[in-house]
């Protein structure tokens, strides 16, 4: 279904070209390229060849960094089209080395396999394998083969069963796009997308099965949370009214390996998503130790939060890590109310809180401290 851009005959092109970064920065002062950037090769329309190389020890593009870029094309090359190498790329939103790509034309579809480590301390690991082609629609179709995700030492599957789900697809105006269940699996976990968009309507799913929280959740200092994950947050889009929904639910939640209860959690936007209503819980047996409701409102310049907060008998000992240096061995049962309410990034808390069996200690000092039972901690 997919149908080439004819070529005018007769054009051809040797290239030797050095590239000098002063006169890069007359025309784009926002891109930079290492003073032995080069591109070598040829270019013949009529015998459809394309055989190039590109290379650059240093490239920059805005605030994104590049070290040793390496592009290779050849249109003639039974086992690729392309391939490109870069040692290292550096980014405001992440981090990779020791990217590698490479590309091959088959019929009338493109294949790409691409590997790379990522992420601060380089240990997540990608595996990829994509293709794009056209369908007898004639919309765009990129997909996933089977591919390869190591995330915080778990092992995460893109379309393990190599099915011919697994894809986008979408018309060249992007006025339609489906998503067709991309499901990520590790064991007996699953994460799935699904979804469409057209015209006025929009239905995009984000589900969970049996996720380690832990597993998916960005590393935090001094705080683990753990629980299997299972529930559905979902955004629907009916005649430009907007129908946001998320329905969660972590058993076996866990703070810093204490265990918790099961927490469960409801949340629902406005119909323009400027403000949003949540009610959550932590229950341990037949015990609420805490919840939680209120609403969030974006529609403000500044984001505003109006919250009740209910403690029972809810136990302190998994945040002593968050004391640092500075306080450990954080310990008690605290009961009580609070408000919180005003600006959602530095709210006012508002309440009275009741402490059993606490304490806790400052490590300079080597000073033990117990509070006397129902100790009372204002918040005004």
């Amino acid at each position: 279904n997919y149908k080439r851009v004819k070529v005018a005959p007769g054009q051809n092109l040797d290239v030797y070209f050095n590239i000098y970064n002063k006169i890069l920065e007359i025309y784009n002062p926002e891109l930079e390229l290492g003073s032995n950037t080069f591109i070598r090769g040829k270019i013949n329309s009529d015998d459809d060849d394309i055989n190039l190389l590109v290379k650059s020890s240093h490239a920059r593009v805005y605030t994104n960094e590049f070290d040793n870029v390496k592009l290779q094309i050849n249109s003639k090359s039974p086992l690729y089209n392309a391939i490109l190498s870069i040692d290292n790329i550096r980014t405001k939103y992440y981090e990779a080395s020791n990217f590698n790509l490479v590309n091959v034309t088959l019929n009338d579809t493109l294949f790409m396999r691409t590997d790379f480590i990522g992420g601060k301390e380089k240990t997540e690991k990608y595996d990829l394998s994509i293709y794009h082609t056209i369908n007898k629609s004639g919309h765009s179709v990129v997909g996933f083969k089977r591919s390869e995700i190591v995330y915080k030492d778990n092992v995460w599957f893109i379309n393990e069963l190599d099915d011919s789900l697994n894809k986008f697809v979408f018309d060249k105006d992007f006025k339609n796009f489906a998503i067709d269940k991309i499901s990520f699996d590790s064991q007996d976990q699953n994460i799935g997308i699904s979804g469409a968009m057209s015209g006025i309507t929009q239905n995009i799913d984000l589900d969970f099965k049996n996720v380690n929280l832990n597993a998916i959740s960005p590393p935090i200092d001094s705080l683990r949370l753990d629980g299997k994950l299972n529930g559905r947050v979902s955004l629907q889009k009916r005649n430009e009214k907007y129908i946001p929904l998320a329905d969660l639910s972590i058993n076996y939640f866990s703070i810093n390996g204490d265990y918790y209860g099961d927490f469960t959690m409801v949340a629902e936007g406005n119909e323009n998503l400027s403000n949003y209503t949540f009610d959550a819980a932590l229950v341990n047996s037949d015990l609420i130790a805490a919840e939680i409701k209120g609403n969030v409102d974006f529609e403000q310049k500044t984001p505003t939060i109006l919250a009740s907060v209910q403690l029972n008998k809810f136990r302190l000992n998994a945040f002593s890590p968050l004391g640092g240096i500075v306080l450990s061995d954080l310990r008690g049962i605290a009961s009580g109310n609070v408000n919180v309410f005003g600006n959602l990034y530095n709210p006012v808390f508002d309440g009275e809180i009741l402490l059993h069996d606490a304490g806790l200690k400052v490590p300079y000092l080597n000073v033990e401290y117990d509070f006397a039972d129902y100790s009372k901690i204002l918040l005004y």
